[in-house]
């Protein structure tokens, strides 16, 4: 049997007898059949304003950093360690999610979160291994600044 992994998932490349024996065995459960086609993953919301769909989250997250640094006065320029260990963050984080084809999720999630502040709704300051995330913390999913703590992006991803 030849396998084919992808960061989509896991399948089969050809349908071999002993495939179709297994899923003759499971066929009561349909969510553990082994599949002979990877479908690729669709983020198509139509109900996104324009604009989101293409929004560059490298640029986005970036002003985010600054926005932050602002705040706590931390120096924006590369010698600043705060500064640099969190762009260098960025740029890890933002590579693992668009590695998982993960950037329209994100781009979701910015939209939500603006919908929610915009109408002053109130949401969780975070929980679960998301907190590990720095993009996560800076589009405002959660309230835990992973490099504050040292949290490793991998316990989420």
């Amino acid at each position: 049997m030849s396998v084919n992994s992808s960061m989509k998932g896991i399948f089969v490349e050809q349908m071999t007898k002993e495939v179709r024996k297994y899923n003759q065995l499971v066929s009561h459960d349909k969510r553990i059949i082994v599949k002979d086609k990877a479908r690729p993953l669709s983020f198509e919301w139509n109900f996104v304003e324009k604009g989101y769909d293409n929004l560059d989250l490298y640029k986005h997250t970036y002003n985010l950093l600054i926005e932050q640094c602002a705040k706590n006065n931390w120096l924006i320029n590369e010698s600043s360690k705060d500064f640099s260990v969190r762009l260098k963050r960025i740029k890890d984080e933002l590579q693992l999610y668009k590695g998982l084809n993960l950037f329209p999720v994100l781009r979701m999630l910015i939209y939500i979160i603006n919908i929610l502040r915009n109408n002053k709704v109130i949401w969780g300051v975070g929980r679960g291994s998301s907190v590990a995330s720095y993009i996560l913390y800076l589009i405002g999913v959660h309230d835990i600044d992973s490099v504050e703590y040292n949290l490793d992006i991998h316990e989420f991803i």
